[in-house]
């Protein structure tokens, strides 16, 4: 990357795009949940063909997060605080007086996190149910 800018803008790209990927395998997993409400066993196995592929892509796309941040030897500590939501480190941009601002964003992260957590755990058991379904 030619500067910090770059590696920045390179990362939140991602970042966004991996929300996207996620949003996604919320959506369809909750339309699996339906499918399988329904007994419908087509509707079951077309979702979880297209929520297998979205989990792939979103892994994909972190995977190329960490790229970015490995290719950053001098920022990596501070970027990978800042993915995790920790404020170890303020971004040079931010003003002093900004605190109230920070504490919302502070606040928006954690439930962001909270979000992602249970979108992975939703991850997580989808993926033991297609298991199951698989034996079936």
């Amino acid at each position: 990357m030619e500067n910090k800018e770059e590696l920045y803008s390179e990362i939140l790209k991602r970042v966004q795009r991996n929300y996207v990927h996620m949003a996604e395998i919320e959506r369809i997993t909750k339309e699996l949940g339906s499918a399988l409400s329904s007994n419908d066993r087509e509707s079951v196995h077309l979702l979880l063909k297209m929520r297998q592929s979205e989990m792939d892509l979103a892994s994909e796309v972190k995977q190329e997060i960490q790229l970015l941040i490995r290719s950053s030897t001098d920022e990596k500590e501070k970027l990978l605080s800042w993915l995790n939501g920790e404020a170890k480190e303020e971004p040079e941009s931010f003003e002093k007086d900004s605190g109230a601002e920070l504490s919302i964003a502070s606040s928006h992260n954690k439930d962001d996190r909270n979000r992602q957590s249970a979108e992975f755990q939703a991850c997580g058991e989808g993926f033991l149910l297609s298991e199951k379904l698989r034996k079936v």
